[in-house]
């Protein structure tokens, strides 16, 4: 007969599994093509890498991802396509040509942009706009915590994208959600995909009036909520409620080492002494989104040169772009 475990050797269980952290997520390897043993030892580094990189970023996933690798030979880029699946498994598919040398795959923006689509779940074709604006928001963020971009090259790159997309935005009578099949039709997914990134741009400024981060919201979401399917106001309305209980950062505008506890919300004192009203930053800005013509404006504050990179202080990260060594890229 089997004893019961004693009340200490629990204690002492629970102990260790907090003392451990959050379980790390693991990538579950398919190759559906044929790949050599060096290719897929690359392969399988590189992504290892995008994925630590953003795991460092932002929080472990709450669940496992199936990476599938398929083969494109002779392709123009490294890699010329790539898709994510979250209905069921999370799974990524990638389309490589693994001809193309190790630098010119880490300096590629795709494996990033995927990656970040895993943070949010699936919101539905007519919300692609939300969705990809998200990814493409992010993917610089990501570039630099992997160290092959610098903060400043990745601010340029993303405030020009963001730029040229409203620029491009031609129809000032319809909404961007109400011009999407416009958009896709014409094939004009980079003006959809950047102008999109313009509402994560204003709520990030607005959380940044708050002294918080993007980046500490999406750490308490993917603690507490990533595996529940929402609508786009659905997911407006729950991280309006992560942003809630989450604390205000102290010094820089940090989103590094947040780990916001979401069992105990607490609401920002307002300046008068009292509980601040929620949260409704989210939900205000896409409204915004919803009602103004063509794409509202970037925000100010964030399209003034020297300011962080997604809440991130210059002193924490290289200004000067990482190049990974050798031995790393192959």
């Amino acid at each position: 007969m089997r004893k019961k475990p004693s009340g200490l050797s629990l204690l002492l269980l629970l102990l260790s599994w907090l003392l451990a952290g959050p379980a790390r997520s693991e990538l579950l390897w398919h190759w559906d093509d044929p790949f050599s043993a060096q290719e897929q030892r690359f392969l399988k580094r590189w992504l290892t890498r995008t994925a630590e990189a953003l795991e460092s970023w932002a929080g472990p996933f709450p669940f496992d991802v199936h990476v599938h690798l398929r083969r494109r030979d002779d392709a123009s880029e490294p890699v010329p396509w790539a898709n994510t699946w979250r209905a069921g498994e999370q799974s990524l598919f990638f389309y490589v040509d693994p001809t193309y040398a190790a630098d010119e795959f880490y300096a590629d923006w795709t494996a990033p942009h995927e990656f970040a689509h895993l943070l949010l779940p699936y919101l539905g074709r007519d919300n692609a706009w939300a969705a990809e604006g998200f990814a493409s928001y992010l993917q610089y963020p990501l570039m630099v915590q992997l160290g092959v971009l610098d903060v400043h090259e990745a601010e340029r790159r993303r405030s020009r994208k963001m730029d040229r997309a409203l620029s491009a935005l031609t129809d000032e009578s319809r909404s961007l959600p109400e011009n999407l099949s416009v958009l896709r039709k014409a094939g004009a997914y980079s003006t959809f995909y950047w102008a999109g990134a313009v509402y994560w741009e204003r709520v990030e400024a607005r959380l940044m009036d708050r002294s918080l981060s993007l980046r500490a919201v999406l750490r308490g979401f993917l603690d507490c909520c990533r595996n529940e399917r929402y609508t786009l106001g659905e997911l407006a309305t729950r991280l309006d409620t992560v942003v809630d209980q989450l604390p205000p950062i102290e010094g820089p505008r940090s989103g590094v080492g947040v780990q916001p506890v979401l069992s105990a919300p607490e609401k920002s004192p307002a300046p008068n002494g009292q509980t601040a009203a929620p949260s409704r930053i989210f939900r205000e800005e896409l409204q915004r989104m919803n009602r103004d013509p063509g794409c509202p404006p970037r925000p100010e504050a964030l399209s003034r040169p020297g300011l962080r990179l997604q809440g991130q202080a210059t002193s924490e990260i290289s200004t000067a772009a990482i190049r990974l060594p050798s031995s790393a890229l192959r």
